[in-house]
């Protein structure tokens, strides 16, 4: 087959809308479902970075406004309760602080709660999952919850 100038020009923009549509799919697909602040995710996207729900917790534990932390059980945001859960119960093991009876149940409530709460690991999984479901003790973003607290803040906490 010979490429002459006007096959070799419809060739380019057949490249050309290919590469563009393939860059549309692939950055809507993680962003479609929610906005970046409603994301769980310790290391999302091409990056590996957390997502601002993380950020924003990890910067109440550093600047040590545990009270905003155990607000969080009632956030809107579903991320945001999850981690507040795991921070509120390390926090509590740690006896850094100590929960109320009204805290306790918050708690409850958001193990048992079906709202969805949008997750992110790296480039290429998103998914939509249950409160309850990731807040189980054996699930995966439970666990990276757990390392991500333990290795950020052990050392902070028992000074």
């Amino acid at each position: 087959m010979l490429l002459n100038v006007e096959t070799l020009g419809n060739l380019k923009g057949v490249v050309f809308l290919l590469t563009l549509l393939t860059g549309i799919s692939i950055h809507g697909n993680g962003q479609s479902k929610a906005a970046h602040k409603e994301i769980l995710g310790f290391a999302c996207y091409e990056a590996g970075t957390s997502t601002a729900a993380v950020q924003k917790v990890e910067a109440l534990i550093d600047e040590g406004k545990y009270d905003k932390i155990m607000k969080l059980l009632d956030s809107a945001n579903t991320a945001e309760r999850f981690l507040a859960v795991v921070a509120c119960e390390k926090l509590a093991e740690r006896g850094v602080l100590t929960l109320t009876e009204y805290q306790k149940k918050r708690i409850i409530e958001n193990y048992n709660s079906e709202r969805k709460v949008y997750v992110c690991a790296g480039c290429v999984y998103q998914d939509e999952l249950e409160l309850q479901t990731i807040l189980h003790k054996e699930n995966d973003f439970r666990r990276s919850a757990e390392h991500w607290f333990d290795f950020n803040f052990s050392e902070e906490l028992s000074e």
